[in-house]
């Protein structure tokens, strides 16, 4: 495991501690998640997994390997009720408990239908038909916040209900998701024990049948006040599906991650929560451009404000290899491929552990005199006495950049899988070559 310590103090022959004229306390604060808080692994457990102890525990090491602070479960109504009026929560139990035994928080997807209630003439095998009455389900909710209380961090309403070919069946119907959301807000009032509900994450661009996320919330929003009461809107900010764009572009109907975050807690106006993102190693990303996308889309996400950041997910599983995707996805490779770290796993481990105290503070692309495709974040820690600045250029070829280094510091310099750097450096200025893959500029 590395640490921010060791990292600082990595490659003795790249110190470079010449004055300038910024000192690090005169930085902004930083604001936000720092990126420990953030960092957060969606599904690494399957619903049907929950009685198996060594799934569990295979879950929870890799989990604490890599350093999620924070993990999403299904909490799916069909199994918890499956007699009308009688929950059986226990299931989530032992898992929550031993995620939490390592420090690692959790919320639960409160999902999805429920054969029990569904209307007249629903597939009774099928749970991803919404209820015909939401009371049913803020009773779900309701039961849910009862039992798990402060021990899961929030309760999301539902999962993608933008895309009702999968999930709201047959059709999206943003009016009936906000009766539901608003129902399970009157029913887990906001400040009561376990009552913090959000808003299903949705998937962002309106790909094939899928309703946009920015017209759903809209429509959801303009449906029901209550909706506007819940304590945060989570998004799926992915590229378009299969995706392979990086987390910068806008071309061909891509939107940057950036624009995405933006554009939706415009309309939101609470916190986003990412609850899922994340890129398959597969196709035209393979397992270097599936860590550095990561790492780009965590960093982009932390300045934007986001205060979870969830990747989707944890291990490749038995689909990976094939298309569509959805096997290939893991920080770690399938079982039979060695269960290893994957490239991405070490990216995300950087920023969780090494990074993990770092929060925004500013942007310093513009000062640099560099190319509009380079990026360089600031991230401090709260007490301004070491930062972080990240580094890296979307596209074409590598660019040389000097960036100023700090009054009175020690910088190295480390790669997005924590490895220093050679750091070249004279009169204060550090002499940084820059490519697509992010680097870390340390300074104490």
């Amino acid at each position: 495991m590395i640490h921010a310590r060791a990292l600082l103090a990595c490659c003795a022959a790249g110190w470079a501690c010449a004055p300038s004229a910024r000192r690090l306390v005169d930085e902004p604060s930083p604001t936000g998640a720092t990126l420990g808080e953030a960092a957060c692994v969606s599904s690494p457990l399957g619903p049907y997994d929950l009685g198996d102890a060594a799934l569990v525990a295979k879950a929870v090491a890799r989990a604490a390997e890599v350093g999620a602070r924070t993990v999403r479960l299904d909490l799916r109504w069909s199994l918890v009720e499956q007699a009308k009026g009688v929950y059986a929560f226990g299931a989530w139990d032992a898992p929550l408990a031993a995620f939490a035994a390592k420090g690692i928080a959790a919320f639960l997807i409160a999902d999805y239908g429920n054969p029990l209630y569904a209307p007249p003439g629903a597939d009774p095998s099928d749970d991803k038909v919404p209820p015909a009455d939401a009371a049913p389900y803020a009773a779900f909710v309701a039961a849910a916040a009862n039992h798990f209380g402060a021990r899961v961090a929030a309760l999301e309403l539902w999962n993608e209900e933008n895309a009702g070919f999968r999930f709201w069946k047959p059709k999206e119907d943003a009016a009936a998701y906000a009766r539901l959301a608003g129902a399970a807000r009157d029913r887990c009032p906001r400040g009561a024990p376990g009552c913090v509900l959000w808003f299903g994450g949705l998937f962002f661009h309106g790909e094939g049948p899928v309703t946009p996320a920015l017209d759903y919330l809209a429509a959801a929003l303009g449906a029901d006040p209550r909706v506007s009461q819940l304590d945060g809107f989570a998004l799926h900010p992915y590229p378009l599906y299969p995706p392979s764009a990086p987390p910068e572009s806008g071309d061909a109907g891509e939107t940057p991650i950036a624009s995405m975050l933006s554009h939706y807690a415009a309309i939101a106006r609470g916190p986003v929560p990412i609850t899922e993102y994340g890129w398959p190693s597969a196709g035209d990303v393979d397992e270097p451009a599936q860590a550095r996308y990561l790492a780009r889309a965590a960093l982009l996400a932390l300045q934007s404000g986001a205060p979870l950041a969830c990747w989707y997910d944890l291990a490749d599983d038995a689909r990976h290899g094939h298309f569509p995707p959805e096997g290939d996805f893991g920080l770690y490779h399938f079982d039979d491929a060695g269960a290893d770290l994957k490239p991405s796993g070490k990216a995300f481990r950087v920023l969780s552990t090494a990074l993990g105290a770092f929060a925004f503070s500013r942007d310093r692309s513009a000062e640099l005199g560099a190319p509009t495709t380079v990026h360089a974040l600031l991230l401090t820690t709260a007490a301004r006495d070491a930062a972080a600045t990240a580094l890296w250029k979307e596209s074409g070829p590598a660019a040389n950049v000097d960036v100023p280094l700090h009054a009175g510091v020690s910088a190295t310099l480390v790669d997005r899988a924590g490895a220093p750097l050679p750091l070249a450096s004279s009169g204060g200025v550090a002499h940084l070559v820059l490519g697509r893959d992010p680097v870390y500029l340390l300074e104490r």
